[in-house]
């Protein structure tokens, strides 16, 4: 579960995904994407403080997320070997990068100019959104 950062002593509920591991939170901080070791994204209101639903899934545990500045865009980072791009608005992939082993980091420029995400084996790959 997440805590509320409308209400500190309580938890947001519904929507348990196991060992939460990786969060972010929108620019405008109205909503969060959490990611978890059992590979679903669930997005999180909160305003209202409750689950908004599954965004999509991995098929391996997700370690990593992104907002893509500027856009309606979240990237997720998976030890299946993938970077995932999700639309939040439209609960959408849109593109699915085959990484080549475990993606172990993400971060997406302050620009929204591309993603940058890295690999056990030290290597970097590079997306540009558009």
């Amino acid at each position: 579960s997440v805590r509320s950062a409308m209400d500190r002593s309580g938890l947001v509920g519904g929507g348990r995904i196991g060992s939460t591991r990786a969060i972010a939170v929108s620019p405008d901080s109205v909503c969060a994407v959490s990611a978890g070791a059992d590979g679903p994204l669930r997005v999180w209101d909160l305003e209202r403080g409750v689950s908004a639903g599954e965004l999509g899934r991995h098929d391996g545990p997700v370690v990593a997320l992104a907002f893509v500045p500027g856009t309606a865009l979240i990237a997720s980072a998976s030890y299946d070997g993938t970077a995932r791009v999700w639309h939040l608005g439209r609960r959408k992939e849109i593109a699915r990068l085959d990484i080549g082993g475990a993606v172990t980091a993400l971060a997406a420029a302050p620009t929204g100019n591309y993603l940058a995400m890295g690999n056990g084996d030290g290597s970097l790959a590079l997306w540009a959104p558009g």
